[in-house]
């Protein structure tokens, strides 16, 4: 005599898998959040550089955070530039990473006359000779071509907190 039969069909599964994948997710991000990191370093006013200030349009979820802060970080290095991100960046990476590029507060940036530098998915010659004192990168580029000869150091950006 055999055991209980129980049949599962294959979506099913797959729902049940998808379940206990979005909840642990949602759990690791929950506990990422409570993780208490060094406070949100904002320099003030007079510790700008005058040569001016290099940053980019912060949007997307970890992924596209992270192409846009290695690409803002390689372009302004190649310009001469000094790159600040946004607090809404620096939240989304600082938990996880030992990002060094300042923050630039939301009140100095509403006061800044942006040039803003639509980028295409690839690196070229154009951008190694941006002009301009405030430029704000704007785009969906994703592209490894604009950071590679800095493979290094955007590795080093990258690397995880020791908690981590």
């Amino acid at each position: 005599m055999s055991g209980p039969l129980i049949l599962f069909s294959l979506p099913v599964l797959y729902f049940l898998l998808f379940v206990f994948v979005t909840s642990t997710v949602f759990h690791l991000q929950l506990q990422f959040s409570k993780i208490s990191t060094s406070p949100l370093e904002i320099l003030p006013l007079s510790t700008y550089r005058p040569e001016g200030i290099w940053t980019v349009n912060s949007q997307g979820r970890l992924g596209n955070q992270m192409g846009e802060y290695a690409i803002l970080y390689a372009l302004a290095k190649l310009n001469g530039h000094q790159a600040y991100i946004s607090p809404e960046m620096h939240h989304h990476l600082a938990p996880i990473f030992r990002i060094t590029l300042p923050v630039l507060p939301t009140s100095v940036t509403q006061h800044i006359p942006w040039r803003d530098y639509p980028l295409n998915n690839w690196m070229t010659e154009e951008y190694r000779h941006i002009n301009g004192a405030y430029v704000r990168l704007t785009g969906s580029p994703c592209s490894w071509t604009f950071y590679h000869h800095l493979r290094e150091e955007i590795r080093r950006e990258f690397s995880l907190h020791d908690h981590i």
